[in-house]
């Protein structure tokens, strides 16, 4: 029985790993975040395209492309280094795909990937 629709787990994701902003002990001014629509056929979701400058050194960059998987019930999570502007992974990120059962899960996978950027 599907229990969550589409639109529904993606938001619940985007929605748990932007209130980690600005909470104690969660992310600080130094990471920005653009938040864009991921749709990839049957894939609707949301992009979330990060990134954290480490001073006086680089800016690390990391998406993540989310949505309830085409197969499943699933969320997908597609982790890239790049920022696409339609949120469409890489060849790469589509080889890197990580599937969960739960949304909260997949947004503390989202929120533990942000905060181990280099």
């Amino acid at each position: 029985m599907r229990i969550l629709n589409c639109m529904y787990a993606a938001e619940i994701v985007k929605l748990l790993v932007l209130n980690d902003f600005g909470q104690e002990g969660g992310l600080d001014q130094s990471y920005s975040v653009m938040i864009g629509a991921f749709a990839n056929c049957r894939e609707q979701g949301y992009s979330l395209a990060f990134d954290h400058y480490v001073a006086p050194g680089p800016i690390y960059h990391l998406q993540a492309s989310f949505a309830t998987d085409r197969h499943s019930d699933q969320v997908v999570v597609y982790f890239d280094k790049v920022h696409t502007m339609n949120g469409m992974p890489s060849d790469e990120g589509y080889k890197r795909a990580v599937r969960f059962d739960d949304p909260r899960d997949a947004a503390a996978a989202i929120i533990e990937r942000v905060r181990d950027m280099k």
